[in-house]
């Protein structure tokens, strides 16, 4: 793979518009600046990411979706390990919904973890190989995704965006 073929299929076999709005300067700002996320920015995340789980983390209290995701944040600061396992606290949210807040939250240190973007990982035979959806692998996918994403100078959201076209997104 390189850069140009990496850029292409990103802009150009993604969904067009399809994250544009959880990752807008005007959607992301709030949350950067208070250091946590609303239940509302919680449920447009969600919504972006797997509807279908949308009634599990709309039983999230405010109170709840502002103390879970502040720890989270700091702690994603030192482990983004111990900042999925914090966000798994939260309804409706396992690793891959948990990795996808940490992306909003900053998508120049943080990608999504899918099953689709694992299955790239391993076509793409990068010595990639886990299967498992743990926050131990979170912080292996996230280390060889922010390796890649380097070597071939794109941006995390570029990476995620290929990755999850080639894994067989639609």
């Amino acid at each position: 793979m390189n850069k140009q073929i990496i850029e292409w299929v990103a802009r150009e076999c993604y969904p067009p518009n399809w994250d544009t709005t959880v990752f807008s300067s005007e959607f992301r700002s709030p949350i950067v600046a208070h250091g946590f996320l609303t239940k509302c920015k919680l449920l447009e995340i969600v919504k972006w990411k797997a509807q279908r789980v949308l009634p599990l983390a709309d039983q999230n209290t405010e109170q709840t979706v502002r103390a879970v995701t502040r720890d989270a944040f700091v702690a994603a600061d030192s482990d983004p390990r111990e900042a999925i396992q914090l966000l798994c606290d939260l309804h409706g949210v396992q690793v891959r919904m948990a990795s996808a807040i940490l992306a909003v939250w900053a998508p120049t240190r943080y990608t999504v973890m899918d099953r689709r973007s694992c299955t790239a990982l391993r076509r793409w035979d990068v010595g990639y190989t886990d299967t498992r959806f743990t926050p131990d692998s979170y912080a292996g996918y996230l280390d060889r995704c922010q390796q890649l994403a380097h070597k071939h100078r794109v941006s995390l959201r570029q990476l995620d965006r290929f990755l999850w076209v080639w894994g067989g997104g639609q």
